[in-house]
Order: C-alpha cells, then sequence, then structure tokens
C-alpha cells in the first residue's frame, strides 16, 4: 500500500483479521481500514463498526487507537454511530482513552459548531483541566482553547490559573508552555497577583525549550508593560535566558532567538545587552540571514564606550570574500556616522582606503552611507578628511550604475559642490547618459535639477550649459516626467523673475537632514513567539484559515 500497490480488494479479508490480538498488528490494520474506507465510502461503515466493536477491547491502549481511527474517517465523523461512541468514550476509566475521545469531540466541533453546546461538554472539559493525568489535562486546554477560538481563546479565572500554576512542575515544556498563554489572558487584579504569576515562571526561564523561554518572556513584558519602574529589571532579567538558548542551537533557531532581541533592543533593552555585543559578532559560518540580523543588532548596540570596538569589526567585514557581507555593513557603518557625527573623520578615513584599494563593488555603498551621515555634522566637511574624500569622489562616479547611488551622487555634488572642484563636470557626464528612450525615475531626475541649480548658484559659468540641457531634456519629456517638468516650469520663472527666492529654496533643500526610513510595523508585544516578528509581516498574509486543512 505504502508503494502506492492498490489493494483494496483485500478489504474483507483485513476486516476479518481485525479481532488479532497482537496491538502494533490491529495499527497496521486500522491504517489499512482508515485509508481505504475514506476513497471509497461504500466501505467505511464497515470499518466504523469495526473500530466501534474495538472500543470495547479490554486493552485500553486498543481501544484509545480504534478511536483514534474512528475519528480519523472524515465522511462518517458527523454519524449519530460515531459521535455515539466518542461520548461514551468519555467516561471511560482510562485516562490514555478519554484523551482520544476529547481529540475526537474536538474534529466534530470543527465540522459541526454547537456540538459542545448541545452535548454540554464545555462543563466536562473544565472538570477534565483537573485531571491528574497531565495529557488528558492537555488535551481538555487544547479542546476548550481551539473551540472558542472565535471569543479568543478558552475562559480564564483565578482558581484555574492558581490550580494550573500549583501543577506547572508536573506538566511538560510544552504543556507549562499552554499555562504560559493562559496567563497571557488573565489580568490580575492587583499588583501581588502579578508577582505570583512572575515569581511561578521565573525558574523555568532557564528552560532549554525556546518556546517556552520566549513566551514566558512575553508574559513578563505583558505583566510589567505598565511599570516602567520595572522595565530595566525585566529586561535585564531575559537577557541570560536568551543568550543562553543561542549556544549549540541551529542556524534557524538562532534567527528567531536574534530576532527576538532585536525586538527588545527596540524598547530600550540596549542597556542590557550591551556588554554582551561580541556575542553578536559574525562568525565564518554564520547563514547570510544570521549575518544580516546580527549586523541590525550590532548598530543597535553601539555607543560611545564601544564605538571603536564595533566599528573595528565592521571594518574587518569589508575584507570578506562574501560581498553582500561587506556591502551591507558599509550602510550599517554609514548609519553609525549619522548617529555618531564626531566619529565622521574616522569613517571618511576608511572610506578613502577603500578608494585607493579600488574596491569597485563597494563603491556605490560608500556614495550611499556619505548622504546618511555628512548631512548630519557640518563640521565635518572643513576637516582634511573629507576634503580628501570630495577630491577622490571622481574615481566613485565611474562604477555608480544603481539609480539610489546616482541620486545620493547627485545630492552630494550638489550640496557640496563648491568643495569638489569638478562637480559640474561629473554631473555632466551623468546628464550626457540620459536617453529619450530609457525611462528615468522621478526621484532621479528631480535630484539632478536641483543639483544642477545648486551648482548654478555657486559656480554659474561652468555649469550654466549643463542647467540648460538638462532643462531642454525635461521639457522634451514632460509627458514621461510631467511632475519634474511642472517644478522646471516653476523653476524656469523664478530664475527670470526672482532669482533670489529660488535660491533660497534650493539651499533649504540641500540643508535637510535625511531622516532614516521608518519601520514598517510599530513594536508589539502582541507580536512576540510569532511568525509575524520573523517575516515582519501581518500573519494574514502568510497563513491559511483553518477550514483549509479540515
Amino acid at each position: 500500500m505504502t508503494l502506492g500497490v492498490d489493494v483494496s480488494s483485500l478489504f474483507m479479508d483485513v476486516v476479518l483479521i481485525s479481532q488479532f490480538p497482537d496491538p502494533l498488528a490491529k495499527k497496521m490494520i486500522y491504517h489499512y481500514l482508515s485509508t481505504y474506507a475514506e476513497v471509497n465510502p461504500e466501505l467505511s461503515f464497515m470499518a466504523v463498526n469495526t473500530f466501534v466493536r474495538d472500543c470495547d477491547h479490554p486493552d485500553p491502549k486498543v481501544r484509545a487507537l480504534a478511536l483514534r481511527s474512528l475519528t480519523a474517517l472524515k465522511s462518517q465523523l458527523t454519524s449519530p454511530q460515531v459521535k455515539t461512541q466518542i461520548i461514551t468514550s468519555l467516561q471511560d476509566k482510562s485516562p490514555q482513552v478519554q484523551t482520544a475521545a476529547v481529540y475526537g469531540c474536538l474534529r466534530i466541533q470543527l465540522v459541526e459548531k454547537h456540538f459542545f453546546e448541545e452535548h454540554g461538554l464545555y462543563d466536562a472539559f473544565y472538570n477534565l483541566i483537573k485531571a491528574s493525568h497531565i495529557p488528558l489535562a492537555m488535551a481538555a486546554i487544547n479542546a476548550l482553547n481551539e473551540a472558542m477560538s472565535e471569543d479568543g481563546g478558552m475562559a480564564v479565572n483565578i482558581k484555574i490559573i492558581a490550580y494550573l500554576l500549583s501543577q506547572l512542575k508536573s506538566f511538560p515544556d510544552h504543556g507549562q508552555a499552554m499555562i504560559v498563554e493562559l496567563c497571557l489572558k488573565y489580568t490580575p487584579k492587583d499588583e501581588e497577583e502579578k508577582l505570583r504569576i512572575l515569581n511561578n515562571f521565573d525558574s523555568r526561564l532557564r528552560s532549554a525549550s525556546p518556546h517556552l523561554v520566549l513566551l514566558i518572556a512575553k508574559l513578563f513584558l505583558t505583566l510589567t508593560a505598565d511599570k516602567d519602574s520595572m522595565k530595566g529589571d525585566v529586561l535585564l532579567r531575559l537577557k541570560q535566558p536568551l543568550l543562553t538558548l543561542l549556544t549549540g542551537a541551529s542556524s534557524e533557531m538562532k534567527f528567531n532567538i536574534f530576532h527576538h532581541i532585536y525586538e527588545l533592543l527596540k524598547i530600550g533593552a540596549a542597556d542590557a545587552f550591551r556588554q554582551d555585543y561580541k556575542r553578536f559578532y559574525c562568525d565564518g559560518d554564520d547563514k547570510s540571514y544570521i549575518q544580516d540580523i546580527k549586523l541590525k543588532i550590532l548598530s543597535q548596540l553601539v555607543a560611545q564606550n564601544n564605538f571603536d570596538d564595533i566599528f573595528n569589526e565592521l571594518s574587518q567585514y569589508l575584507n570578506e570574500v562574501n560581498t553582500r557581507l561587506a556591502q551591507e555593513s558599509l550602510i550599517v557603518i554609514g548609519d553609525l556616522g549619522r548617529r555618531f557625527p564626531n566619529r565622521i573623520p574616522a569613517i571618511l578615513s576608511l572610506f578613502l582606503t577603500l578608494i585607493k584599494e579600488e574596491r569597485t563593488h563597494l563603491f556605490e555603498n560608500i556614495i550611499v552611507a556619505v548622504r546618511t551621515m555628512l548631512p548630519c555634522s557640518p563640521e565635518a566637511e572643513s576637516t582634511s578628511e573629507a576634503r580628501q574624500f570630495f577630491m577622490a569622489l571622481h574615481l566613485l562616479s565611474e562604477h555608480v550604475q544603481s539609480e539610489k547611488a546616482k541620486t545620493d551622487l547627485a545630492w552630494v555634488l550638489g550640496r557640496y559642490c563648491f568643495l569638489i572642484e569638478p562637480a559640474p563636470y561629473l554631473l555632466e557626464k551623468f546628464i550626457a547618459m540620459l536617453d529619450d528612450k530609457k525611462p528615468v525615475s522621478e526621484e532621479l531626475l528631480h535630484m539632478m535639477v536641483n543639483s544642477a541649480l545648486q551648482q548654478f548658484f555657486k559656480r554659474p559659468a561652468e555649469t550654466l550649459p549643463v542647467l540648460s540641457r538638462l532643462f531642454s531634456f525635461v521639457f522634451k519629456n514632460e509627458k514621461a516626467n510631467c511632475i519634474v517638468a511642472y517644478k522646471c516650469g516653476i523653476y524656469y520663472q523664478l530664475l527670470q523673475k526672482d532669482l533670489p527666492a529660488l535660491q533660497d529654496l534650493i539651499n533649504s533643500y540641500f540643508r535637510q537632514i535625511p531622516k532614516p526610513a521608518p519601520e514598517k510595523y510599530i513594536f508589539s508585544i502582541s507580536r512576540f513567539e510569532k511568525m509575524e516578528l520573523i517575516y515582519n509581516l501581518a500573519p494574514e498574509s502568510f497563513t491559511k484559515p483553518l477550514n483549509y486543512f479540515l
């Protein structure tokens, strides 16, 4: 059967030998009956009768197996015979059979939404939470959560929470995770209740289960969200368990944990993790997605006291054969220059070294980084490092291909045209490459116009032919670039009637300090320990409804 051979003709013979006493043989027989009963509904009645008969077997393992096989028949799941047997099995003396019956009731509830209510199963399952058999208690919690999912899961109160906390050590890790999720639904009445809940889970932060540790972290953050005085202590308490989980974890699990650490850094955990910044250095065997998240974390952990260490580490990544890591590191370095303007000369010195070594694969990223950081420090433009960099700018311009880098280069040529001797001629090269047949982005074309105007005010004799050629191109392709053409029309009128007003307008444009792009999603504790945090997307964009799997 597992090889794809059709053996349905043996169905009657298998039914006859289903009374074979060996449990292992029964498991194989039940698998056969369930498979072909689903394919051929006419045979499903015989399979149901076989399973129902074995539900009275003296061996509880056989009874549980027969019940699980019975509820696996989707075509017969809502038949009166199946329903009666499942409800009867809830009263079985064996907790193993009761557990199978609970999950069987849940399968019916997912098809018939009023099944629990019609048979009074809600109260019965709440009572089963106190069962001494832990898997049965967990099955009851699961069933209630699924059945009441439209209302946010099972209802909880202080009695249920107190009982489960008293039995916490009896539950396995995934069972403790279920209890944490129930505590997340419960709103404590006072601070004493909050502390009691937190104290019960504090020791479980030493668990080796990432799922449990992350859920407990979410619980700690939730219960202390309105207590700013406890925020620092909670983040410090969560640091060591999260770092411990990284030891020996797979790349996929590390990626998950790193993302949660990064989320904590957004809400002020940088002080807690800063002394362990070396734990986030990139290793040679790290996957690319691990390197990306580590660079984000390192960027958040930089401070004046560790800037040199992290800057030197990022500088080492620029020598990597992995060009992707080098390019991403350079972007981070540019962001550090924006946040620490007093370090811009050292960063520019590094860029000069890269230019001298002809690291052409990094030239575009250097332009982007300079555009990011230089406006944040007007004093930096007068340093010797800045002057040397501007003198070498023509070497970079020869290797700029992407529109983003071209846009940033045009901005640099406009903003610092008085320091860049060949600025008009470098801009002229870009304008000469404009083609009527090739579309140009609105952002790039607008930046070139602003840059040409700024250069015109500083160096009119050299820039006038460049500006004239650029305006001609824009007006000639007015339909393709209507917004830029409209702005150029205004600029042209101001050039004729009010030159000082136009100069003030362009100067104000270049005095603006670029701001980093905002995060797409704002941090929310509800995203913690969920895939939407990893994907940074709404759940609906990568999940399917439950009915899809039924």
